[in-house]
């Protein structure tokens, strides 16, 4: 029995506070941290059930979707189901760091003929069958609000939604990140912020009904549920009414709560881990990624939150959205967690 683990992304080229140039974007993080990490996980958890990583996308035929897809081969992610759209091109992201307050601010450039935009035409469907073969029961399909955002038709929405569709009929566990971003929204440069929280907003609660676990930033997914009570259990519980079996809403360097049928009135807190952060880029993803990687090899939902709050703190301490070779987190301390 194989696990698979696929995530539905924009790849993007990341040029980091130190002006490192890089891959990231999006649930890129999510696959390449767990797949770094994910030898370390499955001794812990001492199961060593096979688990792949793959990527659903599409990059353009251009330098920086030449990069990626080096990237991605060497870093042992699976480009089966990875399109080439002729005639588009792969887009960039910067991150800003203000020294003295430690925010942060990402800057995105070349999207607007991003080949993402293309990908859920109608002329590429057979990768999205592609992509439905692929998953099964034993698969975990990744979507974001960054990769929901890039669908720009009535038309690429309507197969976006049938993707989805089918994937959750095929049994695959469907885990939604909201991740917000409003400019991403915006379906031409003249659009309101206000017209395009509207359309995030339907995009966004569609997605929750179809999802099995949603992880939400607190504060900043509130955007998106705008008629959700601005607290992290009035958000979990009305989530969780919306269908999803988990709902995990992370809030910090406060912890994170974790919704279920079993914890509905009283939410499960997972402690934070300690940490020296200097950059909370990709601090979700890693987050994900713990999780994600370890319910994959059979860990429960506490255990994962767990080894996912270890990975979050691990991510905070280095700068750049990628969890680096050097920083995946101690087999000793997630031992000692799951303790």
């Amino acid at each position: 029995m194989i696990k698979k683990i696929i995530a539905y992304s924009e790849p993007l080229e990341e040029i980091n506070a130190k002006g490192e140039v890089g891959v990231s974007g999006d649930c890129v993080g999510v696959l390449v941290g767990g797949k770094r990490m994910e030898p370390i996980i499955a001794n812990v958890l001492d199961d060593h059930t096979p688990v792949t990583f793959s990527l659903f996308s599409a990059i353009g035929n251009d330098a920086r979707g030449q990069k990626i897809n080096t990237f991605l081969q060497n870093n042992g992610i699976d480009i089966s189901l990875l399109s080439v759209i002729e005639g588009t091109n792969t887009a960039a992201f910067s991150i800003d760091i203000e020294m003295q307050s430690g925010k942060h601010t990402m800057r995105y450039h070349d999207r607007d003929h991003s080949a993402v935009r293309q990908l859920f035409n109608s002329a590429h469907q057979q990768k999205i069958n592609d992509l439905i073969n692929a998953l099964d029961q034993n698969s975990f399909f990744i979507l974001s609000g960054i990769g929901a955002s890039r669908p720009m038709t009535d038309e690429a929405y309507h197969n976006f939604f049938d993707m989805v569709k089918r994937a959750k009929e095929k049994g695959a566990c469907i885990i939604l990140d909201p991740n917000f971003r409003w400019k991403l929204w915006k379906k031409n440069p003249h659009d309101t912020l206000e017209a395009a929280q509207q359309y995030g907003q339907e995009v966004m609660n569609k997605l929750v009904k179809f999802s099995t676990m949603v992880f939400i930033t607190y504060p900043d997914d509130l955007a998106y549920f705008a008629e959700v009570a601005a607290t992290p259990e009035t958000l979990g519980k009305q989530l969780l009414e919306h269908g999803p079996r988990y709902v995990v809403v992370k809030n910090g360097d406060k912890g994170a709560l974790l919704f279920s049928k079993e914890h509905h009135e009283h939410p499960l807190t997972i402690s934070p881990y300690p940490a020296n952060a200097v950059d909370t880029s990709g601090a979700g993803d890693a987050f994900l990624a713990g999780a994600v990687t370890a319910l994959a090899h059979g860990a429960d939902i506490v255990a994962a939150l767990k080894i996912a709050a270890r990975t979050g703190a691990q991510m905070v301490q280095q700068h750049g959205a990628l969890l680096s070779t050097q920083s995946v987190p101690d087999e000793t301390l997630l031992r000692t967690d799951l303790a």
